[in-house]
């Protein structure tokens, strides 16, 4: 396999768990020992076997009824887990982990101020949370083309949620490069952008790539599988 990163503890441990994600023909691979620290990192080519894959790209929904009826028969779900605090989300993908709970449980414990906006963005593909109080009012996964509909859905989200009467934060993770530019659009409305900070993963971990995936992986392999359906 042609690696792009590739970290291996110093005193290998036995692995007690991997993990798996895979993006724009590469596979990212994180390993946690049995004291729960990162034994291995690696990205590189994808041809070789997903380990308890990760998905990112399928629509998930939350539940109970007042975010979505799980009766709606246009919605295709197999999997259900219990985020905490009476949220549950569903999503198709038997046997699957979705980037969606490692996300959730890391923006809804960050405390920026009353109201805020998350989101996640690669490429393509954007997930935009909301909060007030801690709490989800809001969530949703779209196909975007371009800034102006990143932009367009993360202000709707906000306005949908009635937070363009008050002072929210506005908190982004991606490509330091995309950040950047909507930053600056995000600046043009006298609006701010916090981007996530990381905590390093193990040493040397911020010389890595595509932490925006990367970074979640460890609270996926925290978590436990999740329930089908």
């Amino acid at each position: 396999m042609n690696l792009q990163w590739e970290y291996k503890q110093l005193e290998f441990k036995s692995e007690k768990r991997t993990v798996s994600i895979s993006h724009d023909n590469l596979l990212h691979q994180l390993g946690i020992d049995e004291d729960f620290e990162i034994s291995t990192h690696t990205i590189g080519d994808l041809n070789q076997t997903e380990t308890n894959l990760v998905k990112w790209q399928s629509p998930f929904y939350f539940i109970p009824e007042y975010f979505v009826s799980p009766s709606n028969k246009t919605i295709q779900f197999d999997c259900i887990y219990d985020l905490g605090n009476g949220i549950q989300v569903c999503y198709e993908g038997k046997g699957c982990y979705h980037l969606i709970l490692a996300i959730y449980k890391y923006a809804q414990g960050l405390k920026f101020q009353k109201r805020m906006i998350y989101f996640w963005l690669h490429e393509q593909t954007l997930i935009v949370l909301v909060f007030e109080d801690s709490v989800l009012k809001f969530g949703n996964l779209f196909e975007v083309d371009g800034i102006n509909e990143v932009m367009y859905f993360i202000l709707s989200a906000a306005n949908e949620c009635g937070f363009h009467k008050n002072s929210f934060a506005i908190v982004g993770d991606g490509e330091n490069q995309e950040l950047s530019v909507i930053q600056m659009e995000l600046q043009k409305l006298k609006l701010g952008l916090i981007f996530v900070e990381k905590s390093e993963l193990y040493e040397g971990y911020f010389a890595s790539p595509y932490q925006h995936f990367s970074f979640y992986l460890k609270s996926v392999l925290e978590c436990a599988l999740p329930e089908e359906i």
